[in-house]
């Protein structure tokens, strides 16, 4: 069942628009296709996903860049049906699946139907888990720690933000999601980290800080814990894990 369903067919920009920057319009589309999935609108998430897809394609004309931006395009839904309360573990097993199989061979045909099957997938999950009310003290929560988990985040002040004990709070916290809050912190830490690792060259202890990390032996522990390898492995790899 759709809550808050919007009807998007009117505010789409107008493609002949040359005046429109390309970075401010795959913006518009990325923010109108995660609209979309909040608010459990499948037809119209499709569409926009889409129009995503056609228009990085007419930029760049290269699969691998395809594939890479088809991993970001995953990785943004998964943080959006994760803040609607999907279980952390239950995002991460589907998106690692699913990021394995958009690196495989495949034309363009082939990776829009990937990509719109994990987006179907997820929205269906959002709308199981939204029907738990209690749900709405862990959403709140989850947009407490996407928007800072770069700085010092304590169960303590996470459940006073939220208005519960600290002690309801991480029983609530574990039940929704499948683990621990400090566990659940450091998750999403270590995957902005394995972004970060590939996609630039900071040197791995300002990763760390930069992402919530005050100790890089400590950090460095947490990946391995994570991942199976040490952050300098990981970026060596280019994020191959096999």
């Amino acid at each position: 069942m759709k809550t808050d369903e919007a009807d998007y067919s009117d505010i789409r920009p107008n493609e002949e628009n040359t005046a429109v920057k390309s970075y401010e319009h795959y913006h518009y589309l990325e923010t109108r296709l995660l609209d979309c999935v909040r608010n459990r609108d499948t037809e119209s998430a499709k569409a926009f996903l889409y129009d995503i897809l056609e228009y990085t394609q007419n930029l760049s004309g290269s699969l691998e860049q395809q594939r890479y931006i088809a991993v970001q395009i995953a990785t943004l839904i998964s943080r959006a049906a994760i803040n609607s309360g999907v279980p952390a573990e239950k995002v991460h097993l589907l998106l690692t699946d699913c990021c394995g199989r958009y690196l495989a061979d495949g034309d363009f045909k082939d990776l829009s139907g990937e990509l719109q099957e994990i987006l179907i997938t997820f929205i269906k999950m959002i709308e199981i888990h939204s029907s738990d009310s209690s749900n709405k003290y862990v959403r709140k929560a989850l947009r407490i720690i996407y928007k800072s988990y770069a700085r010092s985040l304590t169960l303590s002040f996470v459940s006073k933000a939220v208005g519960l004990s600290s002690n309801y709070f991480s029983t609530l916290f574990q039940q929704s999601t499948g683990e621990s809050f400090s566990s659940y912190v450091n998750r999403i830490r270590i995957e902005e980290s394995k972004r970060l690792l590939l996609s630039s060259e900071d040197p791995i202890a300002q990763i760390a800080v930069s992402i919530g990390f005050t100790d890089q032996s400590y950090f460095c522990r947490v990946f391995r814990r994570f991942v199976g390898m040490s952050p300098r492995q990981y970026r060596s790899t280019g994020g191959n894990l096999g």
